[in-house]
């Protein structure tokens, strides 16, 4: 059955925060040919001394179907995981692109002290990423983890599947890249909504104050 916890009103709010504010997120308008811009800023310290797994920080590795995503680093180093490939960027290094399909994570560097802020866009604007997505996804681990409240698989999957988003199988990506769609698909988009989730609530995204371009 779908989480039972009263969940935080916070859809009004310009800035969303998780791990009692180690990451904080908000919103910007797209340009026309972006589906979202995002900024991201996060604590590295949070993630110290534990596993790049571990860390609560760190999105799970993932790809998207449909999207480019590009970041761009404003402050602070950045730990990027690329297709297995570790890679340690800043601001030097300019915007890193991740193309449609490549499975990928990231999280600030753990071994540094100053604050990372990083802008993420996505690109073509007719689906995925979008700030209902994050809206949602945030504030629903900020409640499980407030609550103390073990996050659902088939919500978490739910709320993937409805930006075109999967988790990364391990193995050669033309085999695990289909059955990790069909994995969200069966435990995320029915099993999800067979259980009672939703993709979009009430108390995490009002519409009428998203930014939209």
């Amino acid at each position: 059955m779908a989480n039972s916890f009263k969940r935080t009103l916070n859809a009004q709010n310009e800035e969303v925060s998780l791990h009692g504010g180690a990451r904080k997120a908000r919103w910007m308008v797209p340009e026309n040919s972006s589906s979202v811009h995002q900024i991201e800023c996060m604590n590295p310290a949070f993630g110290r001394g534990k596993a790049p797994s571990s860390n609560p920080i760190r999105p799970p590795y993932h790809f998207h179907w449909h999207q480019e995503e590009t970041f761009v680093i404003r402050q602070g180093v950045f730990i990027f995981t690329l297709e297995g490939r570790e890679l340690r960027l800043s601001a030097a290094d300019g915007p890193i692109r991740i193309q449609k399909g490549l499975r990928h994570t990231f999280y600030p560097d753990p071994e540094t002290d100053e604050t990372a802020i990083v802008e993420i866009t996505a690109s073509p604007e007719d689906s995925g990423l979008s700030e209902r997505f994050f809206r949602n996804i945030y504030g629903y681990l900020d409640d499980c983890e407030k609550t103390n409240t073990a996050p659902s698989l088939p919500q978490l999957l739910l709320f993937l599947d409805s930006a075109d988003v999967s988790l990364a199988f391990p193995g050669p990506a033309l085999l695990a890249n289909p059955a990790s769609r069909l994995f969200g698909l069966l435990f995320g988009r029915y099993l999800g909504w067979a259980l009672g989730y939703k993709a979009s609530y009430d108390e995490y995204y009002d519409p009428k104050r998203a930014k939209k371009a």
